[in-house]
């Protein structure tokens, strides 16, 4: 009766066989990750690359917007803060972005929208806070787009990401008729970042990570519209209206 017999030796012969195997499988699954990941992060750079945006501050100088001084919320201050962000994540996956204001002063509707058609911008954001004293639960970030089927598609988009950010609101992105979405000729917004005459709002929006994630928020929609518009085959610098 024959048997074949593996001696101790041989035996650990074939376990660091198996080891070394399994140390260079693992080796190789992370180099494939790391560089899958590497690669997602420098195509996610230039995701808006080419894109002119347009980011307006709204209010400013003599004109405060909304504002409940017990909190110190002073709307033309928080979208002066929050438009800035906005404009450094928007650089920061390659977009050129020109601010309507850059400091405390005040800019007319008109000239806002001027700015942004000279320019040639290819979008349009318009940044404000809401407020209805006639009812103090109104809450949530919500968009307002202009009369073009592009403006609702972004407006849905950046509106997707809002409520993203804050499971709790329940607003709609919904049409609006304000001077700074008539007169400009390229997809453009108004986002209220929410309400100063809510008491859940005011915390968020006087807390700098709120104003974070909105910007962020407003970038990530105006991605989603941008590879959109690509597969839609829609020139972005088209007139939009």
């Amino acid at each position: 009766m024959g048997v074949c017999a593996i001696f101790p030796e041989d035996l650990f012969f074939t376990v660091r066989l198996h080891y070394l195997a399994f140390v260079f499988s693992a080796l190789a699954v992370i180099t494939v990750l790391l560089y899958v990941r590497v690669t997602g992060a420098q195509i996610r750079t230039k995701a808006l690359s080419g894109w002119l945006i347009a980011v307006d501050a709204g209010h400013g100088g003599h004109d405060k917007g909304a504002w409940f001084p017990q909190q110190g919320l002073v709307e033309k201050d928080v979208n002066l803060a929050v438009a800035k962000e906005l404009g450094q994540v928007l650089h920061d996956v390659s977009a050129a972005v020109i601010l309507t204001r850059h400091g405390d002063t005040f800019v007319d509707l008109s000239e806002r929208a001027r700015m942004a058609n000279a320019a040639d911008a290819q979008l349009f954001v318009s940044i404000h806070v809401n407020r209805f004293p006639a009812d103090p639960s109104c809450c949530g970030a919500q968009v307002f787009y202009a009369d073009s089927p592009a403006s609702k598609q972004l407006g849905i988009m950046v509106q997707a990401q809002l409520i993203a950010i804050d499971p709790q609101n329940r607003r709609k992105a919904l049409p609006g008729d304000y001077k700074v979405l008539r007169d400009t000729r390229m997809p453009a917004i108004l986002v209220e970042i929410g309400f100063a005459t809510n008491a859940r709002d005011r915390t968020l929006i006087m807390n700098p990570r709120y104003r974070q994630d909105v910007a962020k928020a407003i970038r990530d929609g105006i991605i989603e519209f941008s590879q959109w518009s690509t597969a839609a085959r829609i020139p972005k610098n088209a007139a939009d209206r």
